[in-house]
């Protein structure tokens, strides 16, 4: 779905007390999660899997498998249940991520 607009039922979204604000940007190859917590890598410029929460740019709209410079939408604000972010197994502390979160207007609710 390359591009798409489509949103699957989840509890992602904690709610619209805040803009939800979407963007469409180039990607690493990559399989991808609804959920996942995206990073911008400093070198490429392009989109992926986060690992390093001081690169944090966005939140996955939609499961997709993508090929380099492919483009996806992510949200890039809103508010999201940290229980439903699907995030990298060396992210562990949940506070971390909510305080990175708050530097890109991405907000999590427990």
């Amino acid at each position: 779905m390359n591009g798409s607009y489509e949103v699957k039922e989840s509890n992602l979204i904690a709610g619209t007390g805040f803009p939800v604000r979407k963007e469409f940007l180039q990607f690493e190859a990559g399989t991808y999660s609804r959920g996942e917590l995206i990073e911008c890598d400093p070198t490429t410029k392009k989109l992926k899997k986060c690992t390093n929460l001081d690169n944090l740019v966005g939140v996955m709209v939609n499961d997709a498998t993508l090929e380099d410079g492919q483009k996806e939408t992510i949200y890039v604000t809103g508010i999201f249940y940290i229980g439903e972010i699907i995030k990298d197994p060396s992210l562990t502390d949940d506070l971390a991520i909510q305080l990175a979160g708050l530097k890109r207007n991405i907000y999590f609710e427990k």
